[in-house]
């Protein structure tokens, strides 16, 4: 291919069709939505097979917001003045804060109900049992247990739906409330399923510690934990093994050895909005690096991570059971206005498919 070839907009990757040709030393075609702002790669291939690659060859660029005036300009130091900001460019979810603190809307999104997730409907393998299936009524009812840390936040039954809330002012590192299954500890069969439908308040505040735990596996003995995320406050979706596998790590959409292959978009959940959320866990057999793992976002497969090693050698491969702690970051820090989490049906089941 000559090296004079012309790409005026290219998607990356993409084959061109014949019809796109205007010149034998150009092609004149136009850039696709949907992708992350930054450099991508301009690919050209024709027909025969033959491609060339320009690294980096053209830049996305995200328009930034802008503020045009906010009104009125004053009010008092108790707070409590409604103001309006405007401006252009600002985005669904977008956060005001003034003097480094949030500023909650004066008029908060509702939060939307969560479609519950379907038993067995989206990704749960053939075979397997049901374990629970809740759509939240009571805290004490089949077989979880309920703690809850009124320093940091209350945990509460509303509407069916259970709702965390993190008051203003509370420091990172420790849930509002807890919640364990009991019924089932150390259910015998290897592999397990969970799902929910979950909501962050619209004025979700990320951790700087990028660390916003949702859910916990636990191993057999109860010795160790690993949980699922929402990291940063673009609340991808994440795992972090936390001594759940040999050794901690953190797992991510764009890692190399995700088996998936989702876009950054795909993996990423939005404050105020429902997402159903689904994992698949086989911890393998004990000493081996045979496990893996599978997270779905509203059925979407974003993370698939294989030859792991959960299961050290002589503990069961099996699971103590299912844990919600839904824990606002690491240590330090201060949350700069009450916020909510919202979890809508849980369902686990369990197999050795």
């Amino acid at each position: 291919m000559s090296k004079n070839t012309i790409v005026t907009i290219l998607l990356v990757a993409v084959t061109l069709a014949t019809n796109a040709l205007s010149a034998d030393a150009q092609l004149r075609v136009m850039t696709p939505p949907g992708l992350a702002a930054g450099p991508v790669d301009v690919v050209v291939t024709n027909p025969d097979g033959q491609a060339d690659t320009l690294l980096g060859g053209f830049t996305y660029v995200a328009p930034s917001p802008e503020i045009a005036s906010v009104s009125p300009g004053n009010g008092s130091v108790e707070g409590g003045t409604e103001i309006t900001v405007s401006g252009s460019d600002f985005e669904p979810g977008a956060v005001v804060t003034i003097g480094g603190v949030v500023a909650l809307p004066v008029d908060p999104p509702v939060d939307p109900p969560v479609d519950p997730p379907v038993p067995g409907a989206w990704n749960e393998p053939a075979g397997f049992t049901e374990v629970i299936n809740e759509p939240w009524n009571d805290f004490t009812t089949q077989g979880w247990y309920h703690g809850d840390n009124n320093s940091r936040g209350s945990a509460d039954i509303v509407g069916g739906k259970l709702v965390w809330t993190y008051f203003q002012g509370s420091s990172g590192g420790s849930a509002p409330g807890s919640r364990v299954l009991e019924e089932g500890m150390n259910f015998g069969p290897t592999h397990y399923q969970r799902d929910e439908g979950v909501i962050h308040s619209a004025n979700w505040t990320g951790h700087g510690s990028g660390v916003n735990k949702f859910r916990f596996w636990q191993r057999a003995g109860g010795a160790h934990h690993g949980y699922l995320m929402f990291e940063t406050s673009n609340l991808e979706v994440a795992i972090n093994t936390q001594g759940f596998a040999l050794g901690t790590e953190v797992w991510r959409w764009d890692d190399a050895d995700n088996q998936a292959s989702p876009s950054q978009s795909e993996a990423r959940s939005a404050r105020g909005v429902p997402h159903t959320v689904e994992s698949l866990l086989y911890k393998g057999t004990a000493g081996n690096a045979d496990g893996w793992v599978k997270v779905w976002l509203d059925g979407t497969l974003i993370l698939h991570f294989i030859n792991k090693a959960f299961t050290p050698s002589g503990e069961s491969p099996t699971f103590a059971g299912a844990h919600f702690a839904p824990i606002w970051g690491g240590t330090g820090g201060s949350l700069p206005a009450q916020q909510t989490l919202t979890v809508d049906n849980s369902y686990v089941s369990s197999g050795d498919s």
